[in-house]
């Protein structure tokens, strides 16, 4: 029979076995799955540090300025970036203050011609994929959309996906006419001007190690994570020990059944390039004749002690 996960990866100490030797079976099962859970609560704390660590590097620190095309305007404005580009909302979108570009504008095309919109709300559709980044050239899926108001009136586009704003700053043109439709005074863009630095100050700003952990979390619920044969393995191994501490030996049995059947895949794969086919189907067979031999016996004491 192959060693489980526990003896395999974390062997017992003499003090343990020392320990061990000195309980009744049941006292014995109880001792190696509080053991068990120790591991896995272990686990699961380093785990959650090293992809906090690798995140800290991956998550961008830096949004590079952003050129603008409109400095020439004839206008009393002050003519400096305002309008949140879709490489900005990409870079933000999993962050938890991600809600802080509301009330501010964006580009977006609309009938063949581009307007600026402002955004109103954030909602959540169903997942779709972004554009790829720059940076990583790797795609994640998203499941948050923009409400933007078109014409500074009453006239809305709900649910407007993060890769149909534009990445490019707006026209002269294009900015005369929002100016016109949102009716924007001197001190009005002055607002916009300090929202907008607010978002990308944000959006540069280093995160906590609470915010990459929900970044993580916001990544992982639309992009789900596959798990690996040896979490699939923990997993089960946690769920038979806590069957055996209470006393559920039919469901004890059924999880030490699947888990094997787990490792004698593992073995096939291990063991193919070695072994020809016959010999692999012989090796097997040997392996569940024993295990079923452990079952009979166990059957058998059971009627026993009955």
């Amino acid at each position: 029979m192959p060693k489980n996960f526990e003896e395999e990866k974390f062997p017992l100490t003499s003090e343990e076995k020392e320990v061990l030797n000195g309980l009744s079976q049941i006292e014995r099962e109880m001792y190696l799955a509080k053991r068990q859970d120790k591991l896995q609560a272990d686990l699961d704390a380093e785990k959650l540090e090293k992809l906090n660590l690798e995140n800290k590097g991956i998550l961008p620190e830096k949004i590079d300025e952003i050129e603008t095309n409109i400095a020439n305007d004839k206008t009393s404005f002050n003519m400096t970036p305002f309008v949140l580009t879709r490489e900005i909302l990409m870079r933000g979108v999993f962050r938890p203050n991600f809600h802080f570009i509301k009330n501010c504008f964006v580009r977006v095309k609309i009938n063949q011609e581009y307007r600026i919109c402002k955004i109103i709300s954030i909602k959540k559709v169903q997942p779709y994929k972004l554009a790829s980044m720059k940076r990583t050239n790797k795609r994640l899926n998203c499941n948050l959309a923009l409400d933007l108001n078109i014409d500074g009136a009453n006239k809305k586009m709900i649910g407007w996906p993060i890769n149909n704003i534009s990445s490019k700053p707006p026209s002269v043109e294009e900015f005369q006419v929002f100016k016109g439709m949102f009716e924007i005074t001197e001190e009005y863009f002055e607002i916009i001007l300090e929202k907008y630095k607010c978002v990308v100050r944000e959006f540069k700003r280093p995160l906590t190690n609470d915010e990459i952990t929900e970044v993580i979390k916001r990544k992982l619920e639309t992009n789900p994570k596959k798990e690996s044969i040896t979490e699939t393995k923990m997993k089960i191994i946690k769920a038979r020990d806590a069957a055996i501490y209470r006393k559920d030996k039919f469901e004890a049995e059924r999880l030490q059944r699947e888990l094997e059947k787990i490792e004698d895949e593992e073995y096939v794969e291990r063991m193919k390039d070695i072994y020809d086919k016959n010999k692999m189907e012989e090796m097997l067979n040997l392996r569940k004749e024993a295990s079923n031999k452990m079952d009979d016996n166990s059957n058998f004491n059971d009627k026993n002690n009955n």
